[in-house]
């Protein structure tokens, strides 16, 4: 069983290398350094998310939230608010960074997608990614924010302080002729 995981692995970074030109000598020490077989995240938690929005919550102008995945030991902050850059490639969904740049993630529609960097280098650079998702249940109230907000503005928040949600893909890491420029 474990050498067919590591066959699947090992034949998945051959079409990596092929589908995205990399010399497979760079994939192999890469690989080498880093068994991606093992570092395979299951789920991760998001902890206290907060936000602002005009209207209960179907959209938010800004947020906040802690990212934790166990398998990596992955923990990081994550923002957004109106200067908040897409850190992603072009014609694509936006992505944004966390504190630790090797977690993006991308909120829609009440539901937040995390990408993590798997086996990244020193650069936190990589040539896999994980992604995963989760329903982000909000609660709001104009009260928290009524003597302070100018634009009618209101606190929201998730229902519980910490959820969780579940990686349910392993690609390649999509090419970005603008991640020099962030």
């Amino acid at each position: 069983m474990r050498f067919q995981v590591l066959y699947s692995v090992w034949l998945g970074l051959a079409a990596i290398a092929v589908a995205r030109n990399i010399p497979m000598p760079k994939l192999a020490r890469q690989a080498n350094d880093c068994d991606i077989s093992t570092h395979l995240p299951a789920e991760f938690s998001i902890l206290d998310f907060k936000g602002q929005s005009t209207d209960s919550g179907e959209t938010l102008t800004s947020f906040n939230f802690g990212y934790l995945e166990k398998t990596n030991n992955v923990t990081t902050q994550c923002h957004f608010n109106s200067s908040s850059e897409n850190v992603g490639p072009p014609d694509r969904t936006p992505r944004f960074a966390c504190e630790n740049k090797i977690t993006k993630f991308i909120y829609q529609d009440q539901r937040i997608t995390l990408i993590q960097a798997i086996c990244p280098d020193a650069n936190g650079d990589a040539l896999v990614e994980a992604s995963g998702a989760a329903v982000v249940e909000l609660e709001c109230d104009d009260a928290d924010l009524s003597t302070n907000s100018t634009d009618g503005s209101e606190l929201c928040k998730s229902k519980e302080a910490e959820f969780s949600g579940k990686f349910f893909s392993l690609s390649p890491v999509p090419p970005n002729p603008n991640a020099g420029a962030v």
